[in-house]
């Protein structure tokens, strides 16, 4: 269960197709960060998808595997893959919070963010 009862930027969520608001090429769910959370915004929040397939080092930020973060293979996170999330759905099925992201790997991954 979400821990503050809205998305917070650095919660990792696994998110489904249905839970965006333009939809997703792959329909199955992966993981997302929140990277920013639009509290003017009735609909969403911004989030980053991770990718375990289609990574590109040139413009990735490769992601180790990690348990505790609900990460189970190495993948990227990647600004190629930013949705919308839609706050309604978030935390429900098909929006699940997994975990949240700590220093270092937090600064890490919102700095890959905010200087694409």
């Amino acid at each position: 269960c979400m821990p503050h009862g809205t998305a917070r930027i650095a919660d990792i969520y696994k998110v489904a197709s249905e839970a965006t608001l333009g939809g997703m090429l792959k329909p199955q769910p992966r993981p997302m960060v929140c990277v920013a959370e639009r509290p003017t915004d009735p609909l969403a929040w911004t989030a980053m998808a991770r990718t375990v397939s289609a990574g590109d080092p040139e413009v990735d930020l490769a992601s180790a595997a990690d348990a505790s973060l609900g990460l189970s293979e190495d993948g990227w996170w990647s600004t190629r893959f930013i949705h919308s999330v839609s706050k309604s759905r978030t935390d429900k099925i098909g929006c699940r919070y997994v975990s949240t992201l700590q220093d270092p790997l937090r600064k890490q991954v919102l700095d890959h963010y905010r200087n694409r």
